[in-house]
């Protein structure tokens, strides 16, 4: 079962962390850079080693890659990219783009110290179907 389960790699996260600074630029002197590949390899077997369900192992993506900040810029954005990936891919559906939704999202990953369950119960108020 595990080896079914689909993990971003450090090329995806990188992708996506172009992304996150390119298209969902927060301020203009954003970049791409990567300050530590052994960071992101961590925050990605982090999500993989993780016990628990589809969602428990997205929302460890999204922390992991906060937490870990193996880039410059967007490490939430790019956690939050790779977190809708793996639940497209795995589960079948994706984070709605409610913009109050992501903002107190990440307000929360922030300051509360927010743990992936309450991430994962926050899935079912928000989903899309793919």
């Amino acid at each position: 079962m595990e080896d079914e389960i689909w993990y971003p790699d450090v090329e995806d996260a990188k992708e996506a962390n172009r992304l996150a600074v390119t298209m969902y630029k927060a301020v203009r002197k954003e970049r791409f850079e990567v300050l530590s590949s052994a960071k992101i390899e961590k925050a990605i077997d982090y999500a993989r080693n993780k016990k628990g369900n589809i969602k428990i192992k997205a929302s460890a993506l999204l922390l992991a890659f906060s937490d870990q900040h193996p880039f410059s810029a967007g490490n939430r954005r790019t956690g939050y990219i790779l977190m809708n990936e793996f639940l497209a891919k795995n589960a079948g559906f994706m984070i709605a783009k409610k913009r109050e939704f992501i903002e107190d999202t990440f307000k929360k990953i922030r300051k509360e110290g927010v743990k992936e369950e309450d991430i994962a119960n926050w899935y079912d108020k928000t989903k899309e179907k793919l």
